[in-house]
């Protein structure tokens, strides 16, 4: 059954509306410190001294596991994700995302559970490794490398005990990051995104551990005007099994793809608005396990 609270998309816009608030004197423009005037999700960015972005974004998906014979459950997500990045220099970046889970487990016994809670705290930094020129680089290759941390607490049902793993909002585990990524101005107006990261956990909270995960993603993206970019790729994963007190846990790991399209809109100089989805493809996910659609409205502002 859907949750009965406005959606996080909404709260996304309404939250970044407040750095509509600083003068617009006290902001540079983004472009003209890194002569690049591709409109550009978090983390993406050219670095610069002192380049300062906030972002919001509110995201629903949903996920089912095994079946009624195994009390298998489906998962409804709003999630309302806060975060930022700061530049040290033309070389060092730093970004941070803060998420807040609203989740209803269906089970087969048509029992529901509602949890909200804090997520996993996340943060990458970014090296640049060599760009083609200082200032308006038509290309960028990077280092990334962070850590998820397990801010995520355990919640507790009514009568005391935990509730299932599949409802919390994270495992407890810590997260090692790391990666590359490439970033390319080719002709026109066309650039391309590309990214390879890993997850690597430590064994988490009661007895859970689980699977290392590598992911990929690949976009083109054409800007036929400043305020409008068009984007297209695909995003994958690929994870390992999870293991629940020392057994394979069932209906985890396995590989999948996405198709992911985009809406990149800039109503006002520094401001990004983007409309995503990420629509499954190819479904190799291991036993009885699904991902629907993502659906996400974020906002990107450079202070």
């Amino acid at each position: 059954m859907p949750m009965r609270l406005p959606p996080p998309a909404l709260g996304a816009l309404l939250s970044a509306l407040a750095v509509g608030l600083v003068p617009a004197s006290s902001r540079a423009c983004a472009s003209c410190g890194c002569g690049d005037p591709t409109l550009l999700s978090l983390g993406v960015e050219q670095p610069f001294g002192g380049r300062f972005r906030v972002f919001s974004e509110g995201q629903y998906r949903t996920e089912s596991q095994g079946t009624a014979q195994d009390g298998g459950s489906s998962v409804e997500e709003w999630s309302l994700t806060f975060g930022g990045s700061y530049s040290f220099g033309r070389a060092i970046a730093l970004s941070v995302t803060v998420p807040v889970l609203f989740r209803t487990m269906n089970q087969f016994d048509l029992s529901t559970t509602h949890a909200t809670n804090l997520g996993d705290i996340e943060a990458v930094a970014k090296f640049v490794l060599w760009r083609d020129r200082e200032f308006s680089s038509r290309h960028l290759l990077s280092l990334l490398g962070g850590m998820r941390f397990p801010t995520a607490p355990l919640q507790y049902g009514s009568d005391g005990e935990p509730l299932n793993t599949d409802i919390q909002a994270g495992p407890g585990s810590w997260w090692g990051i790391f990666g590359v990524s490439y970033y390319g101005r080719l002709v026109g107006s066309l650039s391309l995104y590309a990214s390879v990261l890993g997850y690597v956990p430590t064994e988490g909270r009661q007895g859970l551990k689980p699977g290392a995960s590598g992911r990929g993603t690949l976009w083109l993206q054409l800007q036929p005007w400043n305020w409008l970019s068009l984007r297209a790729g695909t995003d994958a994963r690929l994870d390992g099994v999870w293991h629940e007190n020392g057994e394979v846990s069932p209906d985890t790991g396995g590989f999948i793809a996405f198709f992911s399209p985009a809406v990149l809109l800039s109503p006002a100089t520094d401001w990004v608005l983007q409309l995503a989805a990420k629509v499954p493809v190819v479904n190799h996910l291991t036993g009885v396990h699904s991902e629907g659609t993502y659906a996400s409205l974020s906002l990107v502002v450079d202070l």
